[in-house]
């Protein structure tokens, strides 16, 4: 009867609010500790995620900044800048300077006549009102 004695006690142990009450708490919190567990280690994935294309991103960047720094120590670079900021030639050639056409007064030929515009600032409708209706000039 040792048996049937233990089985009894496990019964009455189950059968005891408390133990089931303090089971449910048990089970409570772990699972409340489990639930967070799985929040940070989701967070943290996160967080990574975003920090390896970031990490990606700026990968890009320096390998662009390094091509951009190779090419100003090139001879093409030099070149190129000694040719426009500096006006520098090579040998044998000859470099040939054009006006500005925004900085000089511009005309319209129609016919045998040279029509000058008068104002710069003058508004779309007055110059279309001038081509239009403007007496000739001799």
């Amino acid at each position: 009867m040792p048996n049937s004695e233990k089985v009894s006690l496990l019964n009455k142990l189950f059968d005891s609010k408390l133990v089931v009450l303090g089971g449910a708490i048990i089970v409570v919190l772990f699972g409340v500790a489990v639930t967070k567990e799985l929040l940070r280690r989701y967070e943290i994935n996160k967080e990574i995620t975003a920090l390896e294309q970031q990490a990606a991103e700026l990968e890009s960047r320096q390998q662009e900044l390094s091509g951009l720094i190779e090419y100003f120590q090139s001879d093409a670079f030099k070149e190129r800048e000694a040719r426009e900021r500096l006006g520098l030639q090579r040998e044998g050639e000859s470099v040939v300077v054009l006006p500005n056409i925004e900085s000089t007064q511009t005309g319209t030929i129609a016919g045998d006549r040279t029509i000058v515009s008068e104002q710069k600032n003058q508004s779309n409708m007055r110059k279309w009102w001038d081509y239009f209706f403007r007496e000739s000039q001799s």
